[in-house]
């Protein structure tokens, strides 16, 4: 069919389509047990999270994608939500087989849900499970791939066809025979990648898929489900509804099942929509990855369900007998069955040439699923959690993405909160939680402040004005707007320990500290830096004490920085040069926002501090010597990051707050300089600035001190829980 018709469709048509991936595991202890835990409290409301739920047991979950029309895009999904999971349950494993551990019966505990009527029924529908079927099979796990091909690629088809039908018409039949022929040929998927060799209690020295056995998932009696029409398909459904074999569609079991985007009423959505996608059930979890199934495996079911295209329809064999004889006997198949295999193979390597796919054919994949008997499992386990633990501040797949809105989108899949990127550069989301839409951007830019209060807090002349309009203590200075200009009063500031700093720009750009200022050509040397930022620079005096940066969402204050700006600390034998060098090694420092330190640089600002301590780039730090590269703490600017907030005193948090709100802002990071011990409420102090789009990733990951993830807050203040 495909290769027939080579000549209306091309690469595009056949890559791309609408796909859903959903991953079953265990949730195990260190030490090999069924874990015991209830379904993690921060993984919000189950019986509405789009990503993470449970299944049968409590400690089965459930982990699902959005719909994703590459490969690329659903696995990277898949991954991430994967990521987040291992990172939320604490010291507790996911299990990475398809076939459950040795486990004690009496201790699984079926999947608990709210006392309503969702809630409900989920839990009678799983208590009718456990009756019927034993609470054995109900742990085994696998993937789940919802398929649908390219509407395109359908579209053609149905062009070229002679059939005088509707679309609607064709496209049923056209998964139909999908559908019929998958059936068919399942069994190739199994012999491929089947990866449940082994099962406690169960002896079978040749199986290569055990899950796909007589002894994994399978309905109690014959279905007899006709796949000839959908007509016939959704009456032959209801017929064995009726005569109680199955208490609803869920309960089918086949190795495919025919789905329309409505769950709830699908016999419903069937009639009156048609065919959405195919559900492919016949994919264990591959042990060796992390997530369940890699995207080579990926690429192969998808070029296989490409070539079920090509494959015939009527064929010499039973295909239930070889699906099951394959699961068991794979490791040894006869010549007969390898033949087929290799038949099929042939006609994927073809298509997968003839529009130069770039698929994975994947013949080596025999050489490692028939590895699997063999894998110390508790042992990869451990290494698919310390692998999910590698840089904790970032999100798998959104790494190209600052790190605070990074932090946003591990908290909403977190929480079960819809997310979307509008605009991946610009760092643009969108959140739906409660019918409920916010847009965000950069993490802390939302619909809580307004637009005047981001332009108060952009220019540091109006934040001063109003700050000390309402009784805040503020720095006092005077605003220039040119070099010229600004050298005129040279000596009204000459002697006197200043700040030079543009009127509107953050994360410390162009601010340069003079402690006394003295040379005029200096004093000019830092007016260029910060015009180079700016129209407008303000002169200001330089207030005494320790700096701190208070994250002010709504009426709380979250977090509580200190800030210690860009210093190396000598050893004796390195150049200020190689200190800074050595620094950056340190993984947690990056730049763009990309990691939580962003990484030392020797630029005009700090070549000036280090000429006016005395040194140069090349000067060889005497041990235990500590320089500052830069006067202001910014960790945009390579400071280092201490929490405080438990030393903090309440007196100091609310007037950050106070101060928030004064100028209107409900999201905002308040600069305070403390001139004695923060813990005490008598000590002098004074704002520096209020910042407008805080970076919050900066308070999660701290160099010292305990990390606080203000993602939650700000999700919460937007309403979306």
């Amino acid at each position: 069919m495909l290769i027939n018709n080579k000549a209306v469709l091309n690469k595009i048509d056949l890559l791309h389509g609408r796909f859903g991936l959903e991953r079953e595991a265990l949730r195990m202890t260190p030490e090999g047990t069924v874990a015991q835990t209830d379904h993690p409290v921060a993984f919000g409301n189950r019986t509405k999270h789009p990503y993470i739920v449970t299944d049968f047991a409590e400690a089965q979950v459930e982990m699902i994608t959005g719909v994703h029309e590459t490969l690329e895009g659903v696995h990277r999904e898949l991954v991430m939500i994967n990521q987040i999971v291992a990172r939320t349950i604490g010291n507790e494993l996911l299990w990475p087989y398809s076939m459950p551990p040795e486990v004690d019966w009496n201790e699984v505990r079926i999947a608990e849900y709210p006392n309503n009527e969702v809630g409900n029924a989920a839990r009678t529908y799983r208590e009718y499970l456990n009756q019927k079927y034993g609470n054995g099979v109900q742990l085994i796990s696998g993937i789940h791939y919802n398929f649908s091909y390219h509407e395109r690629l359908i579209e053609k088809l149905y062009e070229v066809s002679d059939q005088e039908v509707a679309y609607k018409t064709f496209k049923n039949a056209f998964y139909m025979k999908v559908a019929k022929k998958y059936l068919t040929y399942h069994w190739f998927l199994v012999y491929m990648l089947g990866r449940t060799p082994v099962a406690p209690g169960i002896d079978e020295p040749h199986a290569i898929s055990l899950r796909n056995s007589k002894y994994g998932y399978q309905n109690k009696v014959a279905l007899g489900l006709s796949y000839e029409s959908l007509c016939e398909h959704i009456d032959s459904v209801r017929t064995a509804m009726a005569e109680g074999k199955v208490i609803d569609e869920r309960e089918i079991y086949a190795p495919v099942r025919i789905k329309c985007p409505n769950q709830i009423k699908l016999l419903n959505c069937l009639e009156e929509n048609g065919i959405g996608y195919l559900e492919i059930r016949s994919i264990d979890l591959n042990p060796l990855a992390f997530e369940g199934i890699t995207l080579e495996d990926l690429k192969f079911v998808h070029l296989f369900m490409l070539t079920l295209l090509e494959l015939d329809e009527v064929v010499d064999f039973n295909p239930e007998e070889l699906a099951n004889d394959v699961a068991l006997e794979g490791a040894k198949a006869n010549e007969a069955v390898v033949e087929r295999v290799t038949l099929i193979l042939d006609k994927m390597e073809a298509l997968n040439k003839a529009y130069d796919l770039g698929l994975n054919t994947a013949v080596d994949l025999l050489k490692q699923n028939r590895g699997m008997r063999d894998l110390d499992l508790m042992s990869l386990a451990h290494q698919h959690k310390e692998n999910a633990l590698v840089n904790p501040y970032r999100t798998y797949g959104f790494e190209d993405m600052e790190m605070s809105t990074q932090l946003m989108i591990a908290e909403a899949v977190r929480r079960g909160v819809k997310y979307s990127v509008l605009d991946r550069l610009a760092n643009f989301l969108c959140f739906e939680a409660n019918g409920k839409r916010e847009y965000v951007k950069q993490a802390t830019k939302t619909s809580l402040d307004t637009y005047v209060s981001y332009l108060a807090m952009e220019n540091k002349e109006v934040t001063k004005i109003i700050l000390d309009d309402a009784g805040f203590p503020v720095p006092k200075g005077r605003t220039f707007t040119s070099v010229d200009d600004a050298l005129l009063s040279f000596h009204d500031f000459k002697g006197q320990e200043v700040v030079v700093k543009p009127k509107s720009t953050n994360f410390g750009w162009g601010i340069v500290m003079f402690k006394p200022l003295v040379l005029e050509a200096e004093f000019q040397n830092a007016l260029e830096i910060a015009f180079g930022f700016d129209t407008e620079v303000i002169v200001e005096q330089f207030l005494h004490g320790q700096e701190y940066r208070f994250l002010v969402i709504g009426e709380a204050c979250i977090a509580v920085l200190k800030r210690v700006g860009a210093n190396v600390v000598g050893d004796g034998i390195s150049t200020v040069a190689e200190l800074v060098a050595k620094k950056n090694e340190h993984p947690w420092r990056g730049t763009d926002h990309l990691a939580p330190l962003e990484k030392i640089v020797l630029g005009d600002i700090e070549l000036h501090n280090l000429k006016q301590a005395g040194y140069t780039p090349d000067s060889v730090l005497q041990k235990d010597v500590r320089v500052f590269l830069r006067d202001n703490s910014n960790i945009s600017t390579g400071g280092d990051s201490i929490d405080v907030t438990d030393e903090a005193h309440e007196f100091f948090k609310r007037q950050a707050v106070a101060a928030a709100h004064a100028i209107g802002a409900r999201v905002c990071g308040v600069d305070m300089m403390i001139n004695g011990e923060l813990s005490d409420d008598s000590a002098s102090y004074g704002f520096i600035e209020l910042n407008f789009n805080p970076a919050i990733h900066m308070h999660a990951f701290t160099l010292e001190g305990k990390g606080r993830n203000a993602a939650p807050h700000v999700l919460d203040q937007l309403g979306l829980l």
